[in-house]
């Protein structure tokens, strides 16, 4: 199987551009406090839910309470 370079669309080609642009107008200062800010997220998102489960994706109780979550939602915003 050959691999082939996939074209990016100009909106992300644009949006790339932009953050490119923006994280090299950026003070030192600045470029570690988002680096900061990242890391403090990566560290969130890989620690252990609510529940105990150190894998979210594959807690019952998430995914009950994702599916109450949405089946409000829906009937909230009368989608249902």
């Amino acid at each position: 199987m050959e691999l082939r370079e996939r074209a990016m669309s100009p909106e992300l080609t644009e949006a790339i551009e932009r953050a490119r642009v923006h994280v090299n107008a950026m003070t030192p200062e600045e470029y570690r406090a988002m680096l900061d800010k990242q890391r403090e997220s990566w560290v969130r998102a890989m620690a252990p839910c609510e529940h105990g489960n150190p894998d979210f994706e594959q807690c019952g109780q998430c995914w009950r309470d994702a599916a109450m979550i949405a089946a409000f939602r829906t009937e909230a915003l009368g989608e249902g």
